[in-house]
């Protein structure tokens, strides 16, 4: 089965410890399951108070109802105690037809022969549902029923049961605030090893290399004089030096690569095919080194201009052509490299492709990681660049469209075409 990665882990990406993560997780449950326990006990005390308040109004009321002067004890009840309640109430008729209500939500306190009918209608729609709830007490005096008293939660207790969810909501913002500001920090620590190292790199290099542009120099001053020295069968002394200086020369460009790592690059319109040729016949020239049975395809097609950095994008597809080169059996190994334009006319895509080991899903996942590599030697930055060099300083994708052990690997490289009047012919 083949494995395809839509998109890419960023570079400096670490992953956060398993242990942690788990100790995050249940952490936050267990905050979660405290709070909604001890918010939901001061709710039953809340709704436990209500109805005892209630039980009281009703009996004041009934024994009001009973009393001799029960038209004047009853109104006194009525507008000092009933009136002052803070919680929702409905005082409704034997026929459950509300007569008087207070605190709805939505709907302004009042009597049924003062309201309009639309708040009528929202009225029987709270007492059906209070009805259907059980939350109500009849008034009751003489053996008669005068009304049922429905009652609901205080406001403090539908505040209060959304407090848990607000409270386990913050907690888990500020840890997911606080995880990808200490994701940052490492990641700008590490880019900041990166870019010391890369210069410290290009520093260290520039010495033995001027040095052995000199000894070059000197060589090449005493050719004329001595002809025949160094002479052998395959190769005149001119061509050795020769291939000397072309290779301290791209030394240089190595060094002067690490240099550019960690400012900003100029960027110019370049032919992308130009650049995938130079790549393609740097490593054709060494490939009876590397094995007389690998094979690199490229074909070029028309201009297609982007805006980059010439050096360091071809240090990024020599380091992928590479890499596959490695991954390719020496005999039969085949690395293909596409070049077409993709996203309606936005972008070059650009595709490396080999036939070589493969990676499995957890190696691809860890692909672009700084430090990571498969292999007995290096230090496992090369991808790590690639992506920075692509992402940050070209505003472009670089990720693994596919790949499975044993069927090879895919690295695809998305890159904005740059505008036509800028394009140089």
């Amino acid at each position: 089965m083949r494995f395809y990665l839509a998109r890419k882990l960023p570079a400096g990406y670490a992953a956060v410890p398993l242990p942690y993560k788990l100790f995050m997780l249940f952490g936050v449950i267990f905050i979660a399951i405290v709070f909604i326990y001890y918010t939901q006990l001061v709710v039953n005390q809340l709704k436990e108070k209500t109805r005892q308040d209630v039980e009281l109004y009703v009996g004041l009321y009934q024994v009001a109802l009973n009393d001799e002067t029960s038209g004047i004890a009853t109104n006194l009840i009525f507008e000092r105690v009933i009136s002052s309640v803070s919680f929702p109430i409905i005082f409704a008729d034997a026929d459950l037809e509300p007569q008087y209500w207070k605190e709805l939500e939505g709907v302004p306190d009042g009597m049924a022969p003062d309201a309009d009918s639309a708040s009528l209608r929202k009225v029987r729609a709270v007492l059906a549902d209070l009805a259907a709830q059980g939350r109500s007490v009849e008034i009751v005096s003489n053996n008669r029923l005068f009304y049922r008293m429905f009652y609901g939660d205080p406001k403090l207790v539908r505040q209060l049961q959304l407090m848990p969810f607000v409270e386990v909501s913050v907690i888990a913002i500020f840890i997911l605030v606080g995880f990808m500001g200490f994701r940052n920090i490492k990641r700008s620590e590490q880019r900041n090893i990166w870019v010391g190292m890369a210069k410290e790199t290009a520093h260290q290099l520039g010495t033995p290399l001027s040095g052995l542009l000199g000894w070059l120099e000197l060589l090449r001053s005493r050719l004329p004089a001595e002809p025949n020295v160094g002479e052998s069968e395959d190769l005149p002394t001119a061509e050795i030096l020769s291939r000397m200086e072309a290779d301290i020369n791209r030394l240089e460009r190595i060094a002067n690569r690490f240099s550019l790592i960690g400012s900003t690059p100029a960027l110019t319109s370049v032919d992308m095919d130009d650049i995938l040729s130079d790549a393609v016949e740097y490593f054709r020239r060494r490939l009876p080194h590397s094995g007389n049975g690998l094979k690199i395809l490229f074909e070029r097609y028309s201009s297609r201009f982007v805006k980059v950095n010439r050096e360091l994008i071809s240090w990024v597809f020599e380091n992928l052509i590479k890499n596959a080169l490695e991954a390719c059996d020496s005999v039969s190994g085949v690395v293909q490299i596409k070049s077409d334009i993709c996203n309606n006319g936005k972008t070059v895509c650009i595709e490396v492709v080999d036939n070589g080991r493969g990676m499995s899903p957890a190696e691809v996942k860890k692909v672009f990681q700084p430090g990571y590599t498969s292999k007995k030697r290096g230090w496992g930055l090369g991808l790590t660049l690639a992506h920075r060099i692509v992402e940050e300083y070209h505003r472009g994708h670089i990720f693994v469209k596919d790949s499975s052990l044993g069927n090879g690997t895919t690295f695809r490289i998305e890159l904005p075409l740059a505008d036509d009047s800028n394009a140089e012919s």
